[in-house]
Formats: C-alpha cells, sequence, structure tokens
C-alpha cells in the first residue's frame, strides 16, 4: 500500500511538469512570429533536338533518358513539365503538366520515348515556341527554367521550311532577350557521342541568361547534370554515385536511409548493363520500381530508418552496382523570429523545417545537426548586409544579433547538407525602439533652510536599449518650488512651506518618453526636528521614570530589610481618680497579645472590664516601635504627660521601657497613670 502511495505521487509531480512545461513553451512561441517559405511550382520546358545529325551525337538516347528520368524523380514535388521536339519545324507540343499526376507522366514519356530523329536543325523556331508555353502573367509565382538539348547549331541548309539560318539565329536572340526580361534561365545540354561537335553556342545561350551548360556522352552523366540543373529549385541533391559490390551468395545490396524526414526516397540505379532488378525488401507500405533503358529507380515512400535490400537475379559471379540515391521531404524552411525585435538587444533567430501537412516542426536531430545554416541580413536604409551562421540544435539552428538602429531589416537564410540545399524567401521585419519606463515615483522631504537639495535621476528611469537618457522638468504644481536639471541631476530649492508636485520626463535617442513624478514636502528647521526632540523627551522621562523606579525599589527593599515593629512589654495603669470616686484595681496589660497595629485606649479599658464613659479615649493611640518601644499619638484637649514633658496633639511620642504616662481625661475627674515595663 506504501509502494502504490509512492508510485500515485511520483506520478502526480511528473502530470504537474508536463503541464507546467506546456504552459512556458506556449509562453515562448507566443512571443515568436513565424516566416514560412512559401513553396513554388517549378515549370520546366524541355527543348529537345531531334534532328537526324542527333542519331550519331546521341546515339543512346540520352536526352531521352535525361528527360524520363526527371520526370520520374519529381513526381512528388511541386514540378510541371512541358516539352517542343524540334527539327528544322516543331515535331511535337506537350504543355506543361503536373507532373504528380500519374496518367500525364506516363503519356509524357510515352510521348517523349516514340520521337524518331530526323530532319535539319531550326533552334530559334524552338525557342520562340518554347518560351510560349508559360503563361507569364498567370504563373507569376512559379520559376520558369528551359533546358535545351541538342548536338549544336542551327542547320537550315537542305530544309524545305523556306526559313533561312539567319531567320533562326534571330529568333534565339529575340528569345535570349525575352528570357532575360522574364527572368527565365536557359541551361543547355550538348549531346556529342564522341563527335567533335561544336557546342560553344550552347554555353553562350546558357550564360546570357545567368544558366550553366553541360556536355553528355555516356548514361552516367545523368546524376551530374539533374544535380547542377535541378538542386537550386528542388532543394535537394542528388547523392554521389556510389559502387556497391552485389553480394553473390545472396544477390543482394544494402543501404541504410540517412535520416528519418525523408518523404520519398529515390534509389537509382544507372549501370545500363547492370542485373535486374527483382524485388526491394523494406517496411515500408509503398514502394515502387521504375524502369527505363539507362537506370532504374526505386521510390519508397515513408521509408523508414532501417536497412533497406536490394535483391537482384540469380548470378554465380560477384557484380558492381552503381547507384545514387535522392531525398525528397515535405516540408517547409521556416525562420523564427521574435515578435517584437528591439534595438541594442539581443535577439534570436531559429531556423526550423515545417510538416507542409501539419504545421508541426520537423524534430529530427539528425537533419538539423548535419545542415549548415547561414542567415543573411539586410539594412535597408543603408543597404549594409551581415551574415550569421548558425549554431545546430537538437531541433533547430539557431543565431542571434544586436541591432543598434531601429527601422526596416530583411532576412533570408541559406542552408545545405549532403541531400538538401536552398534559400528561404526574404522576409523584412522591423526592429524597433523600447521607450525609456520610469522605475517609480519619489516622495521627498525638505528643510527650507538648508537649501538645494539634489536628486540623480538615473535611478528613477531606465531604458532597456542602453539609449543616453535626456531629462526635463515638465510641471511644477503646489508651493512656490524652483527645479532645475544639469547632467541627469535635479536641483530642487523650496521657497514656501508645503506641497509640491515636479512632473520629470526622460527621452531617449529615438525621441520616446516617460514620465514620473516627484512629491516634494517642504517644512521648516524647527518642524523636521521636531520629532527629535519629542524623541528626546520621551527618552529623558524614561531615564527619570527608571531612576526613581530603581529608588523607591531601593528603599522598599531598604524596608522589607528592617526588623518589624512589635509589641512587647507590659502596660501597668492605676486610676489615681475617678468621676464617681470609684475605686478600681490596677491594671495590665501583655502587649505581646495585641496585633502589632495601632491601639486604642478605649480597647485597652474594655479589655479590662472597665466601665467607665471617657470622652476622648478612642482618640489616645498606642503603636509598636522597633527597639522595644511604643509610640503615643492623640488628638484630644487631655492633659497628657510622659515623665514632666507634655504631649502634644498630634505629636508622636516614644515611649521606653520605665517611662511614666499620665492622662488627665476631658470630664475634669478621671485622672490615670500608666507604666510602660519589660515584664
Amino acid at each position: 500500500m506504501c509502494n502504490y502511495r509512492k508510485t500515485l505521487k511520483l506520478i502526480s509531480y511528473i502530470f504537474c511538469f508536463f503541464l507546467l512545461s506546456n504552459f512556458f513553451c506556449n509562453i515562448s512561441f507566443a512571443k515568436a512570429k513565424d516566416y514560412e517559405t512559401t513553396p513554388t511550382t517549378t515549370d520546366v520546358v524541355f527543348i529537345l533536338d531531334v534532328s537526324a545529325s542527333m542519331k550519331k551525337t546521341d546515339s543512346e538516347r540520352i536526352s531521352i533518358e535525361i528527360i524520363k528520368l526527371m520526370i520520374d524523380l519529381y513526381s512528388d514535388s511541386n514540378t510541371r513539365v512541358g516539352f517542343i521536339a524540334y527539327n528544322d519545324s516543331i515535331v511535337s507540343i506537350y504543355n506543361l503538366a503536373d507532373m504528380s499526376n500519374a496518367s500525364l507522366r506516363k503519356d509524357l514519356k510515352k510521348q517523349i520515348n516514340t520521337l524518331p530523329f530526323s530532319g535539319y536543325t531550326d533552334m530559334g523556331l524552338a525557342l520562340k515556341k518554347g518560351l510560349k508555353l508559360f503563361d507569364l502573367e498567370k504563373d507569376k509565382e512559379n520559376q520558369p527554367i528551359v533546358i535545351l538539348l541538342s548536338d549544336g547549331e542551327t542547320d537550315l541548309s537542305g530544309s524545305t521550311s523556306k526559313r533561312t539560318d539567319s531567320d533562326s539565329y534571330n529568333d534565339i536572340k529575340k528569345s535570349i532577350s525575352l528570357a532575360k526580361k522574364s527572368n527565365i534561365p536557359i541551361y543547355t545540354i550538348g549531346l556529342t557521342d564522341n563527335y567533335n561537335t561544336n557546342l560553344d553556342y550552347l554555353t553562350d545561350i546558357s550564360s546570357s541568361t545567368n544558366a550553366a551548360s553541360y556536355t553528355a556522352t555516356n548514361p552516367y552523366q545523368l546524376i551530374d547534370i539533374l544535380n547542377g540543373i535541378l538542386s537550386p529549385y528542388t532543394d535537394t541533391i542528388i547523392s554521389p554515385t556510389t559502387t556497391y559490390t552485389c553480394n553473390k551468395s545472396t544477390n543482394s545490396i544494402d543501404i541504410t536511409p540517412i535520416d528519418e524526414s525523408t518523404d520519398t526516397l529515390n534509389i537509382i540505379l544507372l549501370q545500363k548493363d547492370s542485373p535486374n532488378l527483382e524485388d526491394v525488401l523494406t517496411s515500408a507500405e509503398d514502394t515502387t520500381i521504375v524502369r527505363s533503358n539507362a537506370y532504374t529507380l526505386v521510390k519508397i515512400k515513408k521509408p523508414l530508418k532501417e536497412t533497406i535490400r536490394l535483391k537482384f537475379e540469380k548470378s554465380s559471379s560477384t557484380r558492381s552496382i552503381n547507384l545514387t540515391t535522392l531525398n525528397t521531404y515535405d516540408f517547409t524552411p521556416t525562420i523564427v523570429l521574435e515578435d517584437s525585435i528591439p534595438k541594442s538587444q539581443s535577439s534570436s533567430f531559429q531556423f526550423v523545417f515545417k510538416d507542409i501537412s501539419t504545421k508541426e516542426i520537423v524534430t529530427d536531430s539528425d537533419l538539423y545537426n548535419s545542415t549548415l545554416v547561414e542567415y543573411t541580413i539586410k539594412e535597408c536604409s543603408t543597404g549594409k548586409i551581415s551574415k550569421l551562421v548558425a549554431t545546430n540544435e537538437d531541433s533547430s539552428c539557431d543565431s542571434s544579433s544586436t541591432f543598434a538602429t531601429i527601422g526596416t531589416y530583411e532576412i533570408y537564410a541559406t542552408y545545405k547538407s549532403d541531400f538538401l540545399i536552398g534559400t528561404t524567401d526574404t522576409f523584412t521585419f522591423e526592429v524597433v525602439n523600447t521607450p525609456p519606463t520610469a522605475l517609480s515615483s519619489l516622495t521627498e522631504t525638505i528643510v527650507n533652510q538648508e537649501g538645494l537639495q539634489t536628486y540623480n535621476l538615473e535611478t528613477l528611469f531606465t531604458d532597456k536599449d542602453n539609449d543616453t537618457l535626456s531629462y526635463a522638468v515638465e510641471d511644477i504644481t503646489g508651493a512656490s518650488l524652483d527645479a532645475s536639471i544639469t547632467n541627469g541631476t535635479l536641483h530642487v530649492k523650496g521657497n514656501a512651506y508645503g506641497d509640491s508636485t515636479v512632473v520629470i520626463s526622460a527621452t531617449d535617442e529615438s525621441g520616446d518618453s516617460c514620465t514620473t513624478t516627484i512629491s516634494i514636502h517642504c517644512i521648516s528647521i524647527y518642524t523636521k526636528h521636531k520629532t527629535l526632540i519629542t524623541i528626546a523627551i520621551i527618552v529623558c522621562v524614561a531615564l527619570i521614570a527608571i531612576i526613581a523606579c530603581f529608588i523607591i525599589i531601593k528603599r522598599i527593599r531598604k524596608r522589607i530589610a528592617m526588623p518589624k515593629p512589635e509589641f512587647v512589654g507590659h502596660l501597668v495603669g492605676y486610676f489615681l481618680s475617678t468621676k464617681n470616686a470609684e475605686e478600681i484595681p490596677p491594671l495590665k496589660w501583655n502587649l505581646a497579645e495585641y496585633p502589632n497595629k495601632a491601639l486604642s485606649m478605649t480597647r485597652l479599658l474594655k479589655d479590662r472590664s472597665v466601665e467607665l464613659t471617657l470622652p476622648d479615649s478612642d482618640k489616645i493611640w498606642f503603636s509598636p516601635k522597633v527597639g522595644s518601644a511604643i509610640e503615643l499619638i492623640h488628638n484630644t484637649r487631655c492633659t497628657i504627660l510622659v515623665g514632666t514633658q507634655v504631649v502634644n496633639r498630634n505629636t508622636p511620642t516614644i515611649l521606653h521601657y520605665g517611662d511614666k504616662l499620665y492622662i488627665a481625661f476631658e470630664d475634669m475627674s478621671t485622672e490615670i497613670e500608666l507604666r510602660f515595663k519589660n515584664s
């Protein structure tokens, strides 16, 4: 049961961590903006020379194989293909068709495959007709490309077309001019088959339209030619040709895809006399084999990162197989920028691939770690260009930069790996100024008589762009006050008692500003020190109270330490006379029997059952004293003597052992003598 609870607790912690992680991830992405490169449709028009001379210069019909291989390879991409076959006239025309359509691909390849080589050569007519296959107004977002396959120059010497070589050359010049104006590169492929054919004219056509020219003498050059022409437009690279040794015991070779993000793996077998491919062993569900004269193409959709086995027809000898691969991808390159890029602060860039279908970022560490990415950033106002090489991460290629100037910038990224090459669209973004901010307001009390007060304004404002701020006094309200600013310091002097408010503005280098308020309470020097005086008085009173308490406590302790007064000894009383001449025997009181407090004469007489009425006897008191003594005090008109000394009213008199006390009461008749004895 204990283990079960611990497991539940662990699961709850993991779940909370997952929620928090997603929350903060969403926050970071909410502050970013994705700039996705728009997929471009590539329109390719092949212009194929099918004149009689091609029977010698292209005896293996390499030109036909180049077109067919290109159609087969890029059947999954945004590519349209059309062609014109020509000699001294237009032999065949096929308008631009979407290569993802299997039926159109089959029809196009069939039409190309059956073209005969015959007649003379009118290259100008073919170029003029070929450029008309592009609808430049309607398809202005597409990338048009012309691929001209020929064995040389125009030759109309024996043609019945009524056109001259001059007519053809004029059409070539006009076509080159139109291609340059419309940004249509014209790539040329010269077919020679070891014949000394003059191909300089083809090179001139390509160089005039910012394109390249190639020469094809055998089928093994197909890969280099397609790579050179189509890689910049399809963002993919065909791998170099690799020679594999076919195992004579298994009659097979094994290959492994490089990364798991591939949409389609194309395996191209180039050897004309290579053994027949019988089967492809793979876990992928969609595999197609396309066979042609110069190549065999294996297309594997959504390949897994596993060993793929190609099985060939049986043979008792060891054979060499030449093959190459082309990985195509179903994603678009994307630059991720911060939603707001502030001046003078480090800003991050991310290069990622996004799946076209799901719009999710591709997370393939092998893909990103093998891709070299370089950002090109242009400041539009000055034309200044800077380049940044990205750092490879597991799920992106990152970089950062700091922009010193606000304004409009352009950015694009180039990327290249063994299988990918391309450039993103060019995007614009704004570098903005971050206004200064007030850190806080200020409340201060100043003394009028103390003169000028200073405050450092840099403690009240901040600027994330690290701009130098300029300060100004915007407004003063309330009591009379002088305020000025020098070198970022506020100087304040009060002219009258009361409250004032000073509004201060801070302006950065771009002109953005903010304000804060300083509340000033101006008082007199006496008001300022009133609190101190009050505190001093309180302290003095407290000290006096402490001293008084100390003295009182000391006295109390001293009194406590002194012996307590108590009654001791005896009083012996003798009535000398009474009002009625009554005889009263001597009286004796043991004082120790009485409480140690004042004792009246009335009480003493009563305790001895004396029934005389004696005025003011209750105002004669005896109290115990320390040292075997008693104290006498009275408030009467009686005549009282101690020995021979008269005891006045309210005058304490101490009696010691042996003293005699004489009292003559107010009735003028009764007299008593009291003697204070030890026993």
